[in-house]
């Protein structure tokens, strides 16, 4: 990658992360279900405009590809397109599915689930161990603290881990370029008369 196109990135990921901790401040408050459900569901809808901003436009107002009961609707389908191809990398698509299997137990189970209650706790220290959440932990509840405190670590985490993955989510889906028409158009040369 070039180093202006690098610094793209960064910049592009450090503005998504300024947006998000805001949208992100509101899910700390929320209950744990809550939070989980709605970051899980931006994620996978930034996945969906990443993966839109890859293929070439359909020219119809629906694109039955990824959307619809036919397409590629599902967030754990997303995840494996985007990394097919090339949005998002292998550790990141194996984060992805953590936040997919969280989403997933908390929104099929009918019982009250907590973040900070296994396998959902031992999900989140895999991701705290992944993004090194510790420090961003820290940093957020010696902000001057605001009531932070009275959250779990774990629900702590979770927030950081979210809003890394959703400015990172949000900057493919800005950046990512659109396939190109090259191997179309070279076939099509060759077919001509």
């Amino acid at each position: 990658m070039s180093v202006l196109v690098d610094l793209l990135v960064k910049r592009q990921i450090e503005a998504s992360r300024q947006r998000l901790m805001s949208f992100m401040t509101d899910y700390l408050v929320a209950p744990d279900h809550v939070a989980v459900i709605l970051a899980s569901s931006k994620m996978d809808e930034l996945l969906r405009e990443a993966i839109a901003a890859r293929l070439r436009p359909t020219g119809d107002e629906h694109d039955s590809l990824l959307d619809g009961d036919r397409g590629i609707s599902t967030f754990e389908l997303r995840i494996l397109l985007a990394q097919r191809l090339g949005i998002i990398d292998a550790q990141f698509a194996s984060s992805l599915h953590i936040f997919r299997r969280l989403r997933n137990d908390f929104a099929y189970t009918l019982e009250m689930q907590h973040l900070d209650k296994p396998p959902h706790c031992d999900r989140v220290d895999e991701l705290s161990r992944r993004f090194d959440l510790d420090e961003g932990v820290a940093r957020m509840q010696s902000a001057g603290d605001g009531g932070l405190g009275r959250y779990s670590a774990h629900k702590m985490r979770f927030v950081v881990a979210s809003t890394l993955v959703l400015a990172r989510l949000e900057a493919a889906a800005s950046i990512t370029d659109e396939v190109d028409d090259k191997p179309a158009q070279m076939i099509a040369a060759t077919l001509e008369p």
